[in-house]
């Protein structure tokens, strides 16, 4: 790799850890839109990525539904939720972006990814053994 591509991609992560930086702010505890934390990676391409677990706990320790923090997010990054079901689940994914337009474009210079694998809705299991005597 030669040098000005690892600058180009180091600039890329540092702007991307800024425009997350500059979201969790603005939407931290005790702020007018106060959104759940995710556990954030970040690439070298300015894109940042969450994936929301159903095990995942509140600050008060309960299990939180992926999917109202999906939405929450989808809201504040003013983008829709896109489903992808299989049989056994549906992966929902909100894809928006932050940080200041680049290069006098409209959208922001950092791409976010979240999804979520959530259980198909009123999926009920047929068959099973039963115990006869």
């Amino acid at each position: 790799m030669t040098t000005a591509i690892a600058q180009d991609l180091w600039h890329s992560q540092c702007d991307a850890l800024q425009d997350l930086t500059a979201l969790i702010d603005e939407h931290g505890p005790g702020t007018g839109q106060p959104l759940p934390l995710l556990h954030w990676r970040v690439g070298p391409s300015r894109i940042v990525r969450a994936e929301i677990h159903s095990l995942d706990r509140e600050h008060g320790g309960a299990h939180r539904d992926p999917r109202a923090v999906l939405v929450a997010y989808s809201k504040t990054l003013g983008t829709k939720i896109v489903e992808h079901p299989d049989p056994e689940r549906v992966l929902l994914v909100a894809d928006g972006r932050i940080g200041p337009p680049e290069d006098g474009g409209t959208t922001g210079r950092t791409q976010v990814v979240i999804s979520a694998r959530v259980p198909m809705q009123n999926r009920r299991k047929t068959g099973g053994r039963a115990f006869l005597p």
